[in-house]
């Protein structure tokens, strides 16, 4: 009797510090959003918790993820970039290594493209910059760089 206690006194306790990390997260997103100076930042975050929000309503969390929302606001269309790629023959791991890196660039391109990862503007790093260079040189500039 007394594990039984103590395990759901346990429980009771990993309960209430979820709670408060999901307390946590709520305020740094609030505290992130009110620090946004650019309205594209704010209805980018916005879309992203919606897409969230909406994946808990279904409660759909074996593939909870942000998922890309096409609208006018979003500046980095994966599926334009995917489509790019693939109309130019190439594979994900081609054009790595046409863009000069390894198995860990095409992981990231794979990312961007596959929506788990978004391409910073301005990029940071030699992917991201790689990548969006060809992207531009090939039609699409997502952030006008």
């Amino acid at each position: 009797m007394e594990d039984k206690d103590s395990i759901s006194f346990a429980r009771e306790g990993l309960d209430e510090a979820q709670n408060k990390l999901i307390d946590a997260y709520l305020s740094e997103i609030r505290s992130c959003y009110l620090s946004l100076s650019e309205p594209m930042g704010k209805i980018t975050l916005q879309e992203r918790l919606e897409c969230i929000v909406n994946s808990i309503r279904r409660k759909d969390f074996t593939n909870l993820k942000i998922s890309y929302v096409k609208n006018k606001y979003s500046a980095f269309n994966p599926n334009e970039a995917k489509k790019i790629r693939e109309n130019l023959g190439l594979t994900i791991d081609k054009l790595a290594d046409s863009l000069g890196f390894n198995r860990s660039g095409g992981v990231q391109i794979n990312g961007y493209e596959n929506c788990r990862r978004i391409p910073g503007n301005p990029p940071r790093g030699k992917v991201p910059k790689a990548y969006l260079n060809w992207l531009k040189e090939n039609g699409y500039n997502p952030f006008n760089l």
